[in-house]
């Protein structure tokens, strides 16, 4: 798969993913406490990136700068 392509998978899939939520949340907010909705989407959304990143087999890069964590 070219560079193209891929980016255009991985846009459609961010577009799919990104419409999805605002209905999973308003779902979930009738079983589960705001607390939990959000702590839901985040871990889903933490599960999207690492498989995101495991396909295209890529390292995450995690850079360190000292005027942000002062």
């Amino acid at each position: 798969m070219n560079k193209v392509k891929k980016g255009y998978s991985f846009n459609i899939i961010s577009v799919a993913i990104m419409s999805l939520t605002p209905i999973f949340n308003k779902l979930s907010l009738t079983d589960l406490s705001p607390i939990q909705a959000s702590f839901f989407n985040a871990l889903f959304s933490t599960l999207v990136l690492l498989i995101t990143v495991l396909l295209d087999k890529s390292k995450i890069k995690i850079y360190h700068n000292k005027f942000i964590c002062s």
